[in-house]
């Protein structure tokens, strides 16, 4: 276990879920991210996707010897931002409904609100029918911001907030160290864009970000040299330029390679595919990225990439 570092995706649609005939092939989930390094696994983003992942960790939680089950599960969530295509999977996450479970929440805070009090908001009545505290888990809710670093060092062991100035030399490479910083290119409180490092490769996921022609500096400055970048090209060239949805926190294919050009990353995966948009509009907005960053993938639902 501890040299694999691999990121799998089990939701990459925005907005919201679809199961339309045209859209099979990208797959109809949203928002969410496992990725799992040196026996650590961290899960970024609690869309649709997040369901069905919730139902494999609870298989092969059961399907282990009764001794390794003792000690219950331990989930680990990363929030990027709180939006409903970002948390609507929770309330059905089955590990969050054991006693035997705890779940680490880690993210921003939104307008003065704190990141718990944000999670607990989402499950109100008469919206939805179990309140976040009837959860039957152990649910750890902590803030994040720019200056921290969450570091995971023995499987198992909880996420430990450092601050950036830190001297973290000394944690070894077999550790995973998750830096941040909150993006404002997303409407109402903006968006946290994580970087994951383990054994010297980098993973970084810029979902739901308007960028810039030309590349955004400061997610360029934040992802040189990746191996990995995933970012959010929910528009073609054509809907951006037409006005109608500039200011809605989302980029196109020209954004999102010339960010990753600029960055020298190895591989873009383009993701937060729009609802509307079927498979074939999909591969095309593809085509359109490889033009510019011929390493691109539009990244599929159920799609994993190995980073060692």
């Amino acid at each position: 276990m501890a040299d694999e570092f691999y990121v799998k995706f089990w939701g990459v649609r925005g907005s919201y879920p679809v199961a339309d005939a045209d859209k099979l092939e990208f797959g109809g989930n949203t928002s969410c991210v496992e990725v799992v390094a040196g026996g650590n696994r961290v899960i970024v983003d609690a869309g649709t996707g997040i369901i069905k992942l919730g139902q494999k960790m609870l298989s092969e939680h059961h399907a282990k010897p009764k001794e390794e089950r003792r000690d219950g599960l331990e989930v680990n969530l990363l929030m990027t931002h709180t939006h409903h295509d970002h948390t609507l999977g929770f309330g059905f996450f089955a590990p969050a409904f054991s006693i035997s479970t705890t779940v680490h929440i880690l993210g921003p805070r939104m307008f003065a609100h704190d990141l718990e009090e944000i999670m607990s908001m989402s499950m109100l009545p008469p919206f939805f029918p179990v309140q976040l505290e009837d959860m039957g888990s152990v649910k750890v809710i902590q803030n994040v911001k720019d200056s921290d670093v969450i570091v995971f060092d023995a499987p198992g062991d909880p996420p430990l907030v450092r601050h950036r100035k830190d001297d973290l030399s000394g944690l070894g490479d077999g550790v995973l160290v998750i830096e941040n910083y909150r993006s404002y290119a997303h409407p109402q409180g903006g968006n946290v864009i994580y970087k994951f490092t383990y054994r010297g490769r980098k993973f970084v996921h810029g979902t739901d970000t308007e960028g810039y022609y030309g590349g955004d500096a400061r997610l360029v400055r934040f992802a040189k040299g990746a191996d990995l970048l995933t970012h959010d090209v929910q528009y073609t060239d054509e809907e951006y330029a037409s006005g109608a949805v500039q200011g809605f926190g989302h980029s196109t294919p020209r954004m999102a390679a010339e960010t990753a050009l600029a960055a020298g990353v190895k591989q873009l995966g383009l993701i937060h595919h729009d609802p509307r948009h079927t498979d074939d509009q999909i591969l095309e907005l593809e085509a359109q990225a490889r033009k510019i960053f011929p390493e691109t993938t539009a990244v599929r639902e159920g799609q994993r990439f190995d980073l060692l």
